[in-house]
Protein backbone atom coordinates (compact mmCIF):
# COMPACT_ATOMS: atom_id res chain seq x y z
CA UNK A 1 0.00 0.00 0.00
CA UNK A 2 0.88 3.58 -0.80
CA UNK A 3 2.41 6.26 1.87
CA UNK A 4 -0.80 8.28 1.58
CA UNK A 5 -3.27 5.42 2.52
CA UNK A 6 -1.28 5.46 5.98
CA UNK A 7 -0.96 8.76 6.17
CA UNK A 8 -4.78 8.45 5.88
CA UNK A 9 -5.57 6.23 8.25
CA UNK A 10 -2.94 8.34 11.03
CA UNK A 11 -3.98 12.20 10.22
CA UNK A 12 -7.67 12.22 12.25
CA UNK A 13 -5.53 10.62 15.65
CA UNK A 14 -4.77 13.97 17.21
CA UNK A 15 -7.97 14.88 16.58
CA UNK A 16 -9.67 12.51 17.98
CA UNK A 17 -7.41 12.66 21.31
CA UNK A 18 -8.30 16.25 21.44
CA UNK A 19 -11.98 15.45 21.70
CA UNK A 20 -11.30 12.94 24.36
CA UNK A 21 -9.88 15.32 25.89
CA UNK A 22 -12.33 17.69 26.08
CA UNK A 23 -15.42 14.98 26.55
CA UNK A 24 -13.03 13.87 30.02
CA UNK A 25 -12.98 17.43 31.18
CA UNK A 26 -16.37 18.12 30.79
CA UNK A 27 -17.35 14.89 32.12
CA UNK A 28 -15.19 15.50 35.04
CA UNK A 29 -13.30 12.32 34.50
CA UNK A 30 -9.17 12.40 35.65
CA UNK A 31 -6.99 13.93 32.80
CA UNK A 32 -3.41 13.32 32.38
CA UNK A 33 -1.09 16.29 34.11
CA UNK A 34 0.63 17.18 31.19
CA UNK A 35 -3.08 17.49 29.50
CA UNK A 36 -4.64 19.15 32.38
CA UNK A 37 -2.10 21.98 31.71
CA UNK A 38 -3.88 22.90 28.33
CA UNK A 39 -7.40 22.29 28.12
CA UNK A 40 -10.28 24.13 26.70
CA UNK A 41 -10.20 25.79 29.84
CA UNK A 42 -7.03 27.63 29.62
CA UNK A 43 -3.63 27.03 30.95
CA UNK A 44 -3.29 26.14 34.29
CA UNK A 45 0.56 25.80 34.09
CA UNK A 46 0.78 29.02 36.79
CA UNK A 47 -0.18 27.40 39.86
CA UNK A 48 0.19 30.98 41.66
CA UNK A 49 -2.63 32.27 40.04
CA UNK A 50 -4.83 29.61 42.24
CA UNK A 51 -2.93 29.41 45.62
CA UNK A 52 -6.08 30.95 47.60
CA UNK A 53 -8.35 27.98 45.98
CA UNK A 54 -7.51 26.20 49.15
CA UNK A 55 -8.44 28.82 51.63
CA UNK A 56 -11.44 29.82 49.28
CA UNK A 57 -12.71 26.17 49.38
CA UNK A 58 -12.05 26.23 53.57
CA UNK A 59 -14.28 28.89 54.25
CA UNK A 60 -16.83 27.50 52.29
CA UNK A 61 -16.77 23.77 52.37
CA UNK A 62 -15.12 23.44 55.40
CA UNK A 63 -12.33 21.47 53.52
CA UNK A 64 -10.54 20.95 50.43
CA UNK A 65 -10.84 19.10 47.39
CA UNK A 66 -6.94 18.27 46.37
CA UNK A 67 -7.84 15.32 44.46
CA UNK A 68 -10.45 17.48 41.48
CA UNK A 69 -8.47 19.15 39.05
CA UNK A 70 -8.42 23.05 38.90
CA UNK A 71 -11.01 23.34 36.29
CA UNK A 72 -13.48 21.35 38.75
CA UNK A 73 -12.94 23.40 41.74
CA UNK A 74 -12.87 26.17 40.40
CA UNK A 75 -16.16 25.08 38.50
CA UNK A 76 -18.05 24.17 42.10
CA UNK A 77 -16.93 27.71 43.58
CA UNK A 78 -18.31 29.18 40.88
CA UNK A 79 -21.65 27.57 41.03
CA UNK A 80 -21.36 28.17 45.03
CA UNK A 81 -20.73 32.21 44.62
CA UNK A 82 -22.89 33.21 41.14
CA UNK A 83 -24.95 30.19 41.21
CA UNK A 84 -23.80 28.82 38.04
CA UNK A 85 -20.31 27.97 35.72
CA UNK A 86 -18.71 30.76 34.44
CA UNK A 87 -17.00 31.11 30.79
CA UNK A 88 -13.31 32.25 29.75
CA UNK A 89 -9.76 31.27 30.72
CA UNK A 90 -9.39 30.04 34.46
CA UNK A 91 -7.12 32.93 35.35
CA UNK A 92 -9.92 35.57 34.44
CA UNK A 93 -12.28 33.22 36.32
CA UNK A 94 -10.15 33.02 39.85
CA UNK A 95 -9.41 36.75 39.51
CA UNK A 96 -13.42 36.99 39.43
CA UNK A 97 -13.87 34.57 42.66
CA UNK A 98 -11.24 36.24 44.56
CA UNK A 99 -12.62 39.55 44.22
CA UNK A 100 -16.21 38.27 45.28
CA UNK A 101 -14.69 37.07 48.30
CA UNK A 102 -12.72 39.88 48.91
CA UNK A 103 -16.38 41.80 48.94
CA UNK A 104 -18.00 39.49 50.98
CA UNK A 105 -15.50 39.36 53.64
CA UNK A 106 -15.99 43.49 53.32
CA UNK A 107 -19.33 43.23 53.85
CA UNK A 108 -19.34 40.68 56.94
CA UNK A 109 -16.71 43.28 58.40
CA UNK A 110 -19.01 45.99 57.90
CA UNK A 111 -22.16 44.60 59.32
CA UNK A 112 -19.95 43.23 62.24
CA UNK A 113 -18.97 46.91 62.64
CA UNK A 114 -22.29 48.40 62.10
CA UNK A 115 -23.47 49.19 65.89
CA UNK A 116 -20.22 51.54 65.84
CA UNK A 117 -20.81 53.31 62.53
CA UNK A 118 -24.04 54.13 63.90
CA UNK A 119 -22.92 55.62 67.22
CA UNK A 120 -20.50 57.45 65.44
CA UNK A 121 -22.91 58.73 63.00
CA UNK A 122 -25.26 60.36 65.86
CA UNK A 123 -22.40 62.08 67.62
CA UNK A 124 -20.94 63.57 63.95
CA UNK A 125 -24.15 63.91 62.14
CA UNK A 126 -26.82 63.84 65.23
CA UNK A 127 -28.62 61.08 62.78
CA UNK A 128 -28.25 57.93 61.08
CA UNK A 129 -28.36 56.92 57.22
CA UNK A 130 -29.88 53.75 57.04
CA UNK A 131 -30.76 53.51 53.71
CA UNK A 132 -27.62 53.89 52.64
CA UNK A 133 -24.94 51.29 52.54
CA UNK A 134 -22.45 50.64 55.43
CA UNK A 135 -19.62 51.05 53.03
CA UNK A 136 -21.30 54.36 51.71
CA UNK A 137 -21.98 55.44 55.47
CA UNK A 138 -18.39 54.68 56.42
CA UNK A 139 -16.77 56.48 53.74
CA UNK A 140 -18.94 59.30 54.51
CA UNK A 141 -17.77 59.55 58.33
CA UNK A 142 -13.89 59.27 57.56
CA UNK A 143 -14.19 62.56 54.65
CA UNK A 144 -16.25 64.31 57.31
CA UNK A 145 -13.40 63.50 59.88
CA UNK A 146 -9.74 62.94 57.95
CA UNK A 147 -11.20 64.93 54.71
CA UNK A 148 -10.47 61.22 52.45
CA UNK A 149 -11.59 58.34 52.81
CA UNK A 150 -9.30 54.88 53.94
CA UNK A 151 -10.88 52.30 51.43
CA UNK A 152 -7.82 50.56 51.33
CA UNK A 153 -7.21 50.06 55.09
CA UNK A 154 -9.23 47.12 57.17
CA UNK A 155 -13.03 48.01 57.86
CA UNK A 156 -11.68 47.10 61.65
CA UNK A 157 -9.02 50.02 61.67
CA UNK A 158 -11.00 52.33 59.87
CA UNK A 159 -13.33 52.38 62.64
CA UNK A 160 -10.87 52.74 65.47
CA UNK A 161 -9.18 55.62 63.17
CA UNK A 162 -12.84 57.39 63.71
CA UNK A 163 -13.35 56.48 67.07
CA UNK A 164 -9.74 58.15 68.16
CA UNK A 165 -10.26 61.07 65.98
CA UNK A 166 -14.12 62.04 67.04
CA UNK A 167 -13.99 65.43 68.10
CA UNK A 168 -15.22 62.96 71.62
CA UNK A 169 -12.24 60.67 71.64
CA UNK A 170 -12.14 57.50 73.89
CA UNK A 171 -9.46 54.94 74.04
CA UNK A 172 -12.12 52.29 73.21
CA UNK A 173 -16.00 52.48 72.23
CA UNK A 174 -17.93 49.41 73.26
CA UNK A 175 -21.75 48.54 73.10
CA UNK A 176 -23.28 46.60 75.45
CA UNK A 177 -26.56 44.80 76.33
CA UNK A 178 -27.58 43.47 80.46
CA UNK A 179 -27.69 39.89 81.41
CA UNK A 180 -27.94 38.05 83.96
CA UNK A 181 -24.39 37.54 84.44
CA UNK A 182 -23.52 40.66 83.31
CA UNK A 183 -23.15 43.38 80.96
CA UNK A 184 -22.39 41.18 77.13
CA UNK A 185 -20.31 43.46 74.44
CA UNK A 186 -21.97 43.22 71.19
CA UNK A 187 -19.46 45.39 69.47
CA UNK A 188 -16.37 46.87 70.56
CA UNK A 189 -13.65 48.10 68.92
CA UNK A 190 -11.50 46.11 70.12
CA UNK A 191 -12.89 42.91 68.27
CA UNK A 192 -14.24 41.27 71.67
CA UNK A 193 -17.22 39.57 72.11
CA UNK A 194 -17.55 38.16 75.51
CA UNK A 195 -19.69 38.85 78.81
CA UNK A 196 -18.30 41.25 80.83
CA UNK A 197 -19.10 41.95 85.00
CA UNK A 198 -19.65 45.26 85.96
CA UNK A 199 -17.01 45.69 87.99
CA UNK A 200 -14.70 45.48 85.06
CA UNK A 201 -16.26 48.41 83.20
CA UNK A 202 -13.44 51.39 83.14
CA UNK A 203 -14.36 54.68 83.30
CA UNK A 204 -12.15 55.73 80.05
CA UNK A 205 -14.07 53.19 78.04
CA UNK A 206 -17.51 55.01 75.96
CA UNK A 207 -20.27 52.04 76.99
CA UNK A 208 -23.73 52.22 75.42
CA UNK A 209 -26.37 49.80 76.16
CA UNK A 210 -27.71 48.72 73.33
CA UNK A 211 -30.98 47.65 74.59
CA UNK A 212 -32.10 51.10 75.86
CA UNK A 213 -30.93 53.92 73.97
CA UNK A 214 -28.07 55.15 72.45
CA UNK A 215 -27.34 57.40 75.59
CA UNK A 216 -23.93 57.14 76.89
CA UNK A 217 -23.86 55.28 80.45
CA UNK A 218 -19.97 55.84 81.33
CA UNK A 219 -18.23 59.17 79.60
CA UNK A 220 -14.24 61.13 79.91
CA UNK A 221 -13.20 63.52 77.57
CA UNK A 222 -10.40 63.03 76.34
CA UNK A 223 -7.42 65.51 75.46
CA UNK A 224 -7.56 66.48 72.01
CA UNK A 225 -6.08 63.87 69.54
CA UNK A 226 -2.77 65.52 69.00
CA UNK A 227 -2.27 66.10 72.82
CA UNK A 228 -0.69 63.92 74.91
CA UNK A 229 1.68 60.39 74.43
CA UNK A 230 1.93 56.49 75.14
CA UNK A 231 4.95 56.83 77.35
CA UNK A 232 3.36 53.86 79.47
CA UNK A 233 3.81 51.38 76.14
CA UNK A 234 7.61 51.98 76.07
CA UNK A 235 9.98 50.03 77.96
CA UNK A 236 11.43 50.85 80.91
CA UNK A 237 14.29 49.01 83.24
CA UNK A 238 12.84 47.63 86.45
CA UNK A 239 14.88 50.79 88.14
CA UNK A 240 12.51 53.34 86.21
CA UNK A 241 14.71 54.53 83.39
CA UNK A 242 14.39 54.29 79.98
CA UNK A 243 16.96 52.53 77.31
CA UNK A 244 17.74 55.28 75.10
CA UNK A 245 20.89 57.32 73.87
CA UNK A 246 22.38 59.46 76.24
CA UNK A 247 24.01 61.60 74.03
CA UNK A 248 22.29 63.70 70.81
CA UNK A 249 21.99 64.35 67.95
CA UNK A 250 21.88 61.07 67.34
CA UNK A 251 23.96 59.79 64.43
CA UNK A 252 22.49 57.27 61.50
CA UNK A 253 24.67 55.77 58.34
CA UNK A 254 22.70 54.59 55.56
CA UNK A 255 23.70 51.18 53.69
CA UNK A 256 22.50 51.12 50.73
CA UNK A 257 22.18 52.21 46.67
CA UNK A 258 21.47 56.57 46.21
CA UNK A 259 17.27 55.79 45.68
CA UNK A 260 17.74 53.76 49.69
CA UNK A 261 19.73 56.41 50.85
CA UNK A 262 17.50 58.85 49.69
CA UNK A 263 14.25 57.08 51.07
CA UNK A 264 16.14 57.18 54.35
CA UNK A 265 17.15 61.15 54.03
CA UNK A 266 13.32 61.52 53.37
CA UNK A 267 11.71 59.40 56.81
CA UNK A 268 14.49 61.37 58.92
CA UNK A 269 13.73 64.89 57.92
CA UNK A 270 9.88 63.49 58.97
CA UNK A 271 11.49 63.02 62.64
CA UNK A 272 14.10 65.76 62.40
CA UNK A 273 11.77 68.49 62.47
CA UNK A 274 11.27 68.00 66.52
CA UNK A 275 14.42 65.34 66.97
CA UNK A 276 18.07 66.03 66.83
CA UNK A 277 19.31 63.69 64.18
CA UNK A 278 22.87 63.39 62.38
CA UNK A 279 23.21 62.18 58.79
CA UNK A 280 27.28 60.53 58.97
CA UNK A 281 29.07 59.35 56.44
CA UNK A 282 30.64 56.26 58.14
CA UNK A 283 29.56 53.21 59.68
CA UNK A 284 31.86 53.71 62.72
CA UNK A 285 30.56 57.17 63.80
CA UNK A 286 26.86 56.08 63.91
CA UNK A 287 24.69 55.31 67.01
CA UNK A 288 21.78 53.93 64.10
CA UNK A 289 22.31 51.91 61.15
CA UNK A 290 19.99 51.43 58.44
CA UNK A 291 20.84 48.39 56.07
CA UNK A 292 19.04 47.69 52.88
CA UNK A 293 21.50 44.33 51.85
CA UNK A 294 20.63 40.52 51.77
CA UNK A 295 24.16 39.59 53.39
CA UNK A 296 23.11 42.02 56.66
CA UNK A 297 19.95 40.55 56.98
CA UNK A 298 20.69 36.71 56.60
CA UNK A 299 23.37 37.34 59.90
CA UNK A 300 20.35 37.95 61.90
CA UNK A 301 19.03 35.15 63.40
CA UNK A 302 16.60 37.21 65.95
CA UNK A 303 14.29 37.95 62.60
CA UNK A 304 13.77 41.21 64.09
CA UNK A 305 13.72 44.60 61.43
CA UNK A 306 15.33 46.41 64.38
CA UNK A 307 18.01 44.89 67.04
CA UNK A 308 21.04 46.48 69.00
CA UNK A 309 24.26 44.58 67.79
CA UNK A 310 27.36 44.59 70.05
CA UNK A 311 30.59 46.20 67.67
CA UNK A 312 34.55 46.45 68.28
CA UNK A 313 35.97 49.63 66.83
CA UNK A 314 39.39 50.20 65.78
CA UNK A 315 40.52 51.05 69.38
CA UNK A 316 39.39 47.10 70.33
CA UNK A 317 36.31 49.67 72.70
CA UNK A 318 33.05 47.48 72.91
CA UNK A 319 29.80 49.74 71.90
CA UNK A 320 26.41 48.57 71.26
CA UNK A 321 24.67 50.40 68.09
CA UNK A 322 21.09 49.85 66.77
CA UNK A 323 20.99 47.99 63.15
CA UNK A 324 17.36 48.23 60.93
CA UNK A 325 17.51 45.39 58.33
CA UNK A 326 15.65 46.85 56.16
CA UNK A 327 15.59 43.65 53.48
CA UNK A 328 12.37 42.47 54.06
CA UNK A 329 10.77 45.39 52.03
CA UNK A 330 12.82 45.66 49.18
CA UNK A 331 10.43 44.63 46.74
CA UNK A 332 7.81 47.27 48.31
CA UNK A 333 6.32 49.95 46.96
CA UNK A 334 8.16 53.00 47.92
CA UNK A 335 5.19 54.44 50.33
CA UNK A 336 5.12 50.77 52.34
CA UNK A 337 8.46 51.00 52.82
CA UNK A 338 8.77 54.95 53.75
CA UNK A 339 6.14 53.43 56.55
CA UNK A 340 8.08 50.63 58.07
CA UNK A 341 11.45 52.22 57.92
CA UNK A 342 9.44 56.02 59.82
CA UNK A 343 8.66 53.24 62.50
CA UNK A 344 11.43 51.35 62.69
CA UNK A 345 12.98 54.30 62.89
CA UNK A 346 10.97 55.89 66.32
CA UNK A 347 12.33 52.08 68.05
CA UNK A 348 15.95 52.86 67.03
CA UNK A 349 15.70 56.16 68.75
CA UNK A 350 14.07 54.83 72.03
CA UNK A 351 10.66 54.55 71.46
CA UNK A 352 10.65 50.22 72.78
CA UNK A 353 6.65 50.04 72.25
CA UNK A 354 4.05 50.44 70.00
CA UNK A 355 1.34 52.76 70.52
CA UNK A 356 -2.65 52.08 70.37
CA UNK A 357 -3.52 54.82 68.42
CA UNK A 358 -3.78 53.92 64.48
CA UNK A 359 -3.35 57.79 63.97
CA UNK A 360 -0.06 57.07 65.51
CA UNK A 361 3.36 56.12 63.22
CA UNK A 362 4.36 54.20 66.13
CA UNK A 363 1.12 51.96 65.87
CA UNK A 364 1.92 48.52 64.37
CA UNK A 365 0.02 48.84 61.05
CA UNK A 366 1.59 46.49 58.65
CA UNK A 367 2.66 42.71 59.47
CA UNK A 368 6.41 44.02 59.96
CA UNK A 369 5.70 46.11 62.31
CA UNK A 370 3.95 43.62 65.07
CA UNK A 371 7.62 41.52 66.34
CA UNK A 372 9.81 44.13 65.46
CA UNK A 373 11.86 44.45 68.25
CA UNK A 374 13.41 42.53 70.84
CA UNK A 375 10.84 40.44 72.41
CA UNK A 376 12.34 41.69 76.07
CA UNK A 377 11.59 45.36 75.57
CA UNK A 378 7.91 44.73 74.88
CA UNK A 379 5.68 44.22 77.79
CA UNK A 380 4.51 46.93 77.88
CA UNK A 381 3.75 47.90 74.65
CA UNK A 382 0.19 48.27 73.27
CA UNK A 383 -2.02 44.80 73.25
CA UNK A 384 -1.69 45.21 69.92
CA UNK A 385 0.86 44.82 68.71
CA UNK A 386 0.97 41.09 70.78
CA UNK A 387 -2.18 40.08 68.95
CA UNK A 388 -0.93 41.38 65.63
CA UNK A 389 -1.95 43.73 63.80
CA UNK A 390 -4.29 43.85 60.61
CA UNK A 391 -3.34 43.38 57.38
CA UNK A 392 -3.08 46.74 55.54
CA UNK A 393 -2.86 48.18 51.82
CA UNK A 394 0.11 51.31 51.36
CA UNK A 395 -0.36 53.58 54.17
CA UNK A 396 0.45 57.08 52.65
CA UNK A 397 1.40 58.53 55.66
CA UNK A 398 4.80 57.96 57.13
CA UNK A 399 5.04 61.26 59.35
CA UNK A 400 4.95 60.77 62.88
CA UNK A 401 2.36 62.25 65.18
CA UNK A 402 2.56 64.94 67.93
CA UNK A 403 1.59 62.04 70.00
CA UNK A 404 4.76 60.13 68.67
CA UNK A 405 7.23 63.23 69.54
CA UNK A 406 5.28 63.81 72.48
CA UNK A 407 6.71 60.13 73.49
CA UNK A 408 10.26 60.47 72.42
CA UNK A 409 10.98 63.98 73.84
CA UNK A 410 9.46 62.62 76.96
CA UNK A 411 11.90 59.61 77.09
CA UNK A 412 14.27 62.06 76.92
CA UNK A 413 13.21 63.62 79.94
CA UNK A 414 13.66 60.70 81.90
CA UNK A 415 16.74 59.07 83.56
CA UNK A 416 18.67 56.68 80.92
CA UNK A 417 20.03 53.59 80.94
CA UNK A 418 22.06 54.53 77.82
CA UNK A 419 22.13 52.23 74.78
CA UNK A 420 25.56 52.80 73.72
CA UNK A 421 27.09 49.87 76.07
CA UNK A 422 23.53 47.90 76.62
CA UNK A 423 22.04 44.66 75.17
CA UNK A 424 19.03 43.45 76.06
CA UNK A 425 20.05 39.29 75.67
Amino acid sequence: MSIGFYRSLFFPVPLLVLGLLLLAALAGLPVAPQAQAQTVFGSVSNTTAYRKIPEIESQLYGHTYMSDSIAQRIARIERTLFGGGQRGPLASRMALIEHEMHEKSVQKALTEQQPLIEYLEEKLFQRTYASASLSERLRRLEVQVFGHAFEHYPVSVRVKKLSYAMPLVARQIRLTKSTPGGDTVVATTRQTSRAVPRAAHKIDVVQLDASASSTPIALRQEPPLMAGDYSQSVHQEPNGTAVRWEKLPIKVFVKGNPAEVGLVAQALQAWQRSFSLLSVEHSAAADVVVAWDKPTWAQNTTGLMTRPVVQVDDQHSIRTVILISMFPVQQEPEPYQLRVLSHQLGHAFGIWGHSENPNDIMFPMLRQEVNDFPSQWAWRSARMARDGAPPSGFPENYQPSQRDINTLLKLYEQPATGLSGYSPY
